[in-house]
């Protein structure tokens, strides 16, 4: 039998058990568990990527499979990090933990994604890192890692992660695909996983039955074990390993082979905890405070504690005495994460703050100066302005880290240590906003309502007015945040009038999209508002200031006033490179009909946005992006920026002003003709719009059904849809010529008439041939004989020199149709022949089968196509075939598209299998085969 070691339960001159050391342990009733994670270190092994989620209560055995999945990864080099419960905690903390054997290998980045990843990791300083650059960094330093051996990221309690860490390691994990990278997640039973993980496998740790429960119990006592005793722990235990383990730990050999009683209430539960704290207690003084600055500093550095523990004068053994109750090794922790909670909250408050203070002496001023202010804040015991200070700086750094969270609780803490009241409450509108930032509403409310009036001065008052306004915005109050941030704006205005007209642009903006569902006079308040606003000299004019003033005269005067000031509007945001005002001026764009402008600003924006790593306004862009593609027909490319818009959406969090609508998808289903996935996209996208106060997102959906109805011929259904979506104010230029079309089909001529009125005032003013095409394709169906010919014949060679080719198409497609009806067959064939080939070669089958329908009652015998080129890849490998054929190497493809460079080769193989071609210029050739076929 092992050395006796003292404390059982009853006489200490008993002998207790000793359970063997976890390295001698074997797994009981765990095979499926082994063999997932076999698989996974063979996928990695193999040059493939593989993402496990191992789920369980405590005790269970899921750190212990970890670690068993860490010594089979023999040939592998691994990283790991375990996330521990902490109200504070510096964003990216767990990251530099799992990447510490990789930092050195952080200098062969490319140049972007290695200044942000090191700039987050606090090696250098830069003006402001961002978190998807530093993803993107993430992802292809370990596949740089993993190039030659494989690598195993063993993530330990991942819901405990700090925020910034779990959202780039949720992305990496969405991202993985041929770089041989295995990742084990586990997480606790009562804890969500992460929506970003939800594709992988998840394997629930269930209880160990009675049987498997004997079997653990008989391979870990060494010596006798009575069968009755055994039978009492197995159903004390209830399944529970670490239970049943630790109770024959804290048993006596003779208790165990039924020598001697055992006690009347086994330790289970909150006993079991109690159980093992008297282990902790029974140890020296030494190695319990130990303890304290082990719970007390996350990171386990083992220099880092030795350094505190002889600041505070601890003895040279007192970690390996502490042994029993920590786990020794590259980074120190707690056996049980219970034990860690248990010791720092017993520690009395004297023993916390010299923790605190040995451990911020003992850190790098220079590289740790984060970490130190927020342990000098913790052993703070009243306001002190220059601990404030170091976490305000704290605060700002981890704020331009896309830490916003991290941000708002240091901000919180400072505040908390800020003697003055005006400060103090100056610190707690930042903290707000930084909540705000990172979608945290309750905790933005909640700061927001302890500011009151009397605690703030009149700016304060009005920057609290503006976030709250922020804050309805966010949470879509029906039309109430546009209100709010109207008083904002004019409350701003003497204080900071660059924030008051920014502030006043939103609200319109706001205003705008809460359409249908806005408080009624909102829309006028915000242009009054914007007319009230003193305007900026000459020199500080921006191109957020003339939209400003350009939508509040499209409200107030219409669109023939307001064309010059939106032209002008459009064509400074796109000189300007400003993401902020590119967003409206692409709406401005659709107001003035310029088809060029929105190719510019759509892709300019998404340029912007990926090279600066501007996550947050990526998704948006690259819907705009895809909105223009739908309107010139190129489909599949429009399809592959909306499904990346969602990928980065769901990797980040950050969805923006679109929600979960969906319009992007459901405008293209609508253009497709896919009847039953345009109406339940059109449900969705009205369902979220409304619910967050966006009604505009209703006209967004009755508009596609419009589409959706007149590809199918359903004028009556076309026609009441697209009245609907005329309710609201920023759908009604674009939605026009489908209005004129299907109120004709109707026999509704008043209707149309009126509606063409209307498209005549703002196409007259643009004067772009997309505009005065559609007008005149819109005028010929109100009128007959040779003008309605010369009208068809006008839209057709406008549309022809537009980029408009959806709708070049159905003016061929009407004009076709009218031929058939004046009997010229003929003449009828060649137009309705050319759009059903128009209309096919964009995939718009809705309307290429009215045009077929229309081309058979000709006497014609209609043909289906055969799949294209382009059509035999997925979106994925369309847009990787697309940048390899212009001639861009596989790194920058990996950075356009946020994968890894292996990632691209893995795609490469399968396109180039598909096509059967071997080389890139052999793929150039071929897609510009395929477009020329497309454009024909």
């Amino acid at each position: 039998m092992k050395r006796p070691r003292k404390g059982g339960l009853t006489n200490p001159a008993q002998t207790p058990f000793v359970a063997r050391p976890p390295a001698t342990r074997r797994f009981v009733n765990r095979e499926t568990e082994l063999e997932a994670v076999e698989g996974l270190l063979a996928a990695a092994r193999g040059g493939s990527s593989a993402v496990l989620v191992l789920r369980g209560g405590p005790g269970v055995g899921k750190t212990m499979l970890l670690e068993h999945a860490i010594g089979r990864a023999s040939g592998l080099r691994v990283g790991r990090v375990g996330g521990v419960d902490s109200e504070f905690d510096l964003p990216y903390a767990a990251l530099h933990q799992l990447l510490a054997p990789f930092l050195e290998e952080i200098e062969a980045l490319p140049g972007p994604q290695r200044d942000s990843l090191a700039s987050t990791l606090g090696l250098i300083e830069v003006e402001r890192s961002d978190r998807f650059l530093t993803a993107l960094g993430v992802l292809t330093l370990l596949s740089n890692a993993a190039q030659d051996t494989g690598l195993l990221c063993a993530v330990d309690d991942a819901e405990w992660l700090d925020e910034a860490s779990a959202q780039v390691l949720s992305f990496l994990a969405r991202r993985l695909v041929s770089e041989g990278i295995a990742m084990l997640f586990t997480f606790g039973a009562a804890h969500p996983t992460s929506v970003a993980l939800a594709p992988f496998r998840e394997l629930n740790f269930e209880g160990l039955s009675q049987v498997a429960s004997r079997d653990l119990l008989g391979r870990e006592v060494e010596g006798t074990l009575d069968s009755g005793v055994r039978d009492r722990l197995v159903i004390e235990a209830a399944g529970n390993p670490l239970a049943l383990i630790e109770l024959a730990q804290l048993l006596t050999a003779e208790q165990l082979a039924g020598l001697a009683p055992l006690p009347k209430a086994l330790p289970l539960g909150d006993r079991l905890e109690e159980s093992l704290m008297r282990n902790v207690r029974g140890l020296s003084s030494d190695a319990r405070s130990i303890l304290v600055l082990v719970a007390t500093e996350r990171s386990g550095d083992p220099g880092l504690l030795r350094r505190a523990a002889d600041g505070l004068g601890l003895s040279q053994t007192a970690i390996d005495d502490a042994e029993s109750v920590l786990r020794l090794g590259a980074q120190i922790t707690f056996r049980h994460g219970f034990v860690r909670s248990a010791v720092y909250a017993l520690a009395s408050e004297t023993t916390r703050r010299d923790a605190h203070l040995a451990l911020a002496e003992a850190m790098d001023p220079d590289a740790d100066e984060d970490r130190i202010a927020w342990h000098r804040a913790a052993a703070s015991v009243e306001a002190d302005e220059t601990v404030a200070d170091d976490l305000e700086a704290s605060a700002r750094k981890a704020r331009d880290r896309g830490g916003h969270a991290a941000a708002a609780a240091v901000l919180e803490l400072a505040a908390e240590l800020t003697p003055g009241p005006s400060r103090r409450a100056a610190r707690l509108l930042v903290a707000a906003d930084a909540d705000l930032a990172a979608g945290a509403l309750s905790k933005a409310d909640t700061l927001l309502s302890q500011l009151t009036p009397k605690l703030l001065d009149d700016e304060q008052r009005a920057e609290a007015q503006r976030l709250r306004g922020t804050l309805a915005l966010a949470r879509g109050d029906k039309g109430s945040s546009s209100t709010l941030l109207i008083e904002a704006a004019r409350v701003l205005a003497p204080f900071d009038l660059r924030k008051a007209r920014d502030t006043c642009l939103d609200a319109l903006a706001t205003a705008m999209f809460a359409g249908r569902v806005a408080s009624d006079g909102s829309m006028r308040e915000a242009v009054e508002c914007a007319r009230s606003m003193a305007p900026p000299t000459p020199t500080q004019t921006t191109a957020a200031d003339v939209l400003l003033d350009a939508f509040a005269t499209l409200v107030d005067e219409g669109s023939a006033a307001a064309a010059p000031v939106l032209r002008r509007g459009v064509g400074l945001a796109g000189e300007s490179g400003d993401l902020r005002a590119i967003g409206p001026a692409f709406q401005a764009a659709f107001e003035l009909w310029d088809d060029e402008a929105l190719h510019t600003l759509a892709q300019r924006r998404v340029d912007l946005a990926r090279g600066s790593g501007a996550f947050v306004a990526l998704p948006n862009a690259l819907n705009q992006l895809g909105a223009y593609e739908v309107l010139v027909g190129r489909f599949d490319a429009a399809e592959a920026c909306f499904e990346e818009a969602d990928e980065i959406s769901a990797a980040t969090g950050y969805a923006g002003i679109l929600g979960k609508t969906g319009v992007g998808p459901l405008i293209l289903a609508a253009w497709r003709g896919e009847d039953a996935r345009t109406r339940a996209l059109a449900e969705v996208c009205s369902r979220d719009g409304t619910a967050r106060g966006f009604g505009t997102f209703v006209g967004f959906a009755q508009s596609a059904l419009g589409v959706l109805e007149l590809g199918l011929g359903r004028y009556h259904e076309a026609m009441i849809a697209v009245q609907d979506a005329g309710l609201d104010q920023i759908l009604v230029t674009r939605t026009l010529p489908d209005l004129v079309e299907a109120a004709v089909r109707c026999g509704e001529e008043q209707l149309a008439t009126q509606a063409a009125g209307e498209l005549a005032e703002s196409t007259t003013a643009s004067g772009t041939d997309w505009a005065l095409g559609v007008l005149a394709r819109s005028q010929a169906l109100l009128v007959a004989g040779r003008e309605a010919e010369g009208l068809y014949r006008e839209a057709i060679g406008r549309l022809q020199r537009s980029r408009a080719r959806t709708q070049l198409a159905r003016a061929r497609l009407v004009y076709g149709e009218w031929l058939r009806r004046e009997r010229r067959r003929r003449d009828a064939r060649e137009e309705l022949r050319a759009a059903s080939q128009l209309f096919e070669s964009m995939g718009a089958l809705a309307f290429a089968d009215r045009a077929q329908s229309e081309l058979a009652a000709t006497g014609e015998r209609v043909h289906r196509r055969t799949p294209e080129t382009l059509e035999l890849l997925t979106p994925q490998e369309r847009r990787i075939a697309t940048l390899v054929s212009e001639g861009a190497p596989n790194a920058e493809v990996a950075a356009q598209l946020f994968i890894s460079s292996r990632t691209v080769e893995y795609h490469l193989a399968k396109i180039f299998r598909k096509l059967r071609i071997s080389s890139r210029s052999e793929l150039a050739r071929s897609l510009l085969e395929a477009r020329k076929g497309k454009d024909r």
